[in-house]
C-alpha cells in the first residue's frame, strides 16, 4: 500500500491510501488528525504491528469503518496500537513524560481488558524518532505537494 499525505494550505492534509489491488479510501484531515496518522505510521513501522489501523487500511477497511463504534469490532492489537499512539501524542502535547509511557500503556490496556505490553525502551525510542523524521519530512512539504510512504516500510 501507499500512503499519500498531500499538504493543504492551512497544514492539515488529505490523506489517500492506495492498496496493492488498486483500490484507495481518502479523507481530508486536520493538521491534528495528519500527526496523529504520522504517529500511527512510526509506532506500526518501528514496532511491527501488522494488525493495527494500516494494516486492516491495507486490507480493505475504509477510512469511514474508523468513525463510528470502531472499538467494537477493531482487533486487540489495533486498540493497543491505539493506546501507544495516544500516549506518544499525549508526550508530545507536553501532557505526559515519556517516563510515564510504559506505565501509562499498560494501564489503557488493563482497562480495555487486554494485557501488559511488551514494548521495549529501544522500541519506544524508535517509534519517537521515526515520527520525528515524518514530522520533519511533512514540515518542509510545500503546501500542494505531497509526501509518500510504503506499507508495510521496507
Amino acid at each position: 500500500m501507499i500512503v499519500r499525505f498531500k499538504k493543504e494550505s492551512d497544514g492539515g492534509g488529505t490523506l489517500v491510501f492506495v492498496r496493492e489491488d488498486g483500490s484507495s479510501t481518502w479523507m481530508r484531515a486536520t493538521r491534528f488528525f495528519v500527526q496523529h496518522d504520522l504517529m500511527h505510521y512510526a509506532v506500526e513501522t518501528a514496532m511491527g504491528f501488522r494488525n493495527a489501523f494500516l494494516g486492516l487500511v491495507a486490507g480493505g477497511k475504509d477510512l469511514a469503518d474508523f468513525e463510528d463504534n470502531a472499538k467494537s469490532w477493531l482487533p486487540p492489537e489495533a486498540l493497543v496500537v491505539e493506546t501507544i499512539v495516544s500516549q506518544l501524542m499525549y508526550e508530545r502535547a507536553g501532557s505526559a513524560s515519556p517516563d510515564e509511557f510504559h506505565a501509562a500503556v499498560d494501564a489503557a490496556c488493563a482497562g480495555l481488558g487486554l494485557p501488559a505490553q511488551a514494548i521495549t525502551p529501544a522500541q519506544a525510542a524508535a517509534a519517537r524518532a521515526r515520527f520525528d523524521e515524518l514530522l520533519d519530512q511533512w514540515r518542509s512539504t510545500p503546501s500542494g505537494e505531497m509526501m509518500q510512504l510504503p506499507w508495510p516500510a521496507p
